[in-house]
């Protein structure tokens, strides 16, 4: 089967995040057909897939990847040999070549296990739940694209903050004598922008309830902040004190040495 024929399978199949289960089944269709079904293909209680050739509580490697999509559907188009549709590039691409990848070592045995996770596109809930419950894995390989053509060997952390201000408020006629939540909460997340350099400060959502007249005393934003290695988390949360600062949802970057097996090998 070319990877063509699998990527389209996958992909005119829509799966934004939080509804797997129809990828999820032709995921686990195509690895019985290209293994001829000589390996073991079972979901785990968050929905994932997993493949090996036998099923054991821990693998030398794994391949994990992700079936689920951002929201929004077109009808998938082959042009010669390439495709376009939601999730060819991000991430059933990648999830392609991985369980090409593992069909054919799955024909020696190879003891690899293949993850397709579910909602990484949201919560990486399928992610979170592999490395608390799932088997061990000494070594893994990641597959997300990048706009890179090199071995990545790090990954930014990010973090979901719920920021609330308060200010004293007053008339919007005499701006210079009251205060205003949103200025203030302005002036924090463009200080926070330059203060956590290189990490990206992207404000997602801000609400103010509020008469047209009357500066506003509450503001209540949701920003999605990516950061290396280099800014941590406490640096994070600090640079937006003195503001209610609350993390909703994160995880710390990840970086490997050059040296490491993995990447050596891939290299």
């Amino acid at each position: 089967m070319k990877a063509i024929d699998v990527l389209y399978r996958l992909v005119k199949v829509y799966s934004p995040s939080g509804d797997e289960d129809e990828v999820a089944n032709a995921l686990m269709e195509l690895i019985e057909e290209l293994t001829g079904g000589t390996v073991q293909v079972w979901r785990d209680e968050a929905g994932n897939v997993l493949a090996a050739p036998s099923k054991k509580g821990e693998y030398k490697v794994g391949l994990i990847s992700h079936m689920d999509t951002v929201p929004g559907y077109w009808e998938p188009r082959v042009e010669g040999n390439e495709i376009s549709g939601r999730g060819a590039v991000d991430a059933k691409g990648p999830l392609t070549s991985m369980t090409l990848a593992f069909s054919e070592l799955a024909k020696e045995e190879v003891p690899v296990l293949l993850g397709a996770m579910v909602r990484e596109e949201t919560d990486s809930f399928g992610a979170k739940y592999l490395k608390e419950n799932g088997p061990k894995i000494k070594f893994i390989i990641i597959g997300e694209p990048s706009n890179n053509n090199n071995v990545i060997i790090a990954y930014r952390g990010y973090a979901w903050l719920r920021v609330k201000c308060k200010a004293k408020g007053g008339h919007a006629s005499s701006p210079e004598v009251g205060e205003s939540a949103v200025e203030k909460l302005w002036e924090i997340y463009q200080r926070a922008k330059e203060k956590l350099s290189p990490a990206t400060v992207s404000l997602t959502s801000i609400v103010s309830q509020n008469a047209f007249n009357v500066l506003p005393t509450e503001v209540e934003a949701k920003f999605d902040i990516r950061y290396p290695a280099k800014v941590s988390l406490d640096d994070i949360l600090k640079a937006f004190e003195p503001c209610e600062v609350e993390l909703v949802d994160g995880l710390p970057p990840a970086e490997v040495k050059p040296s490491s097996p993995v990447p050596e090998v891939l290299s």
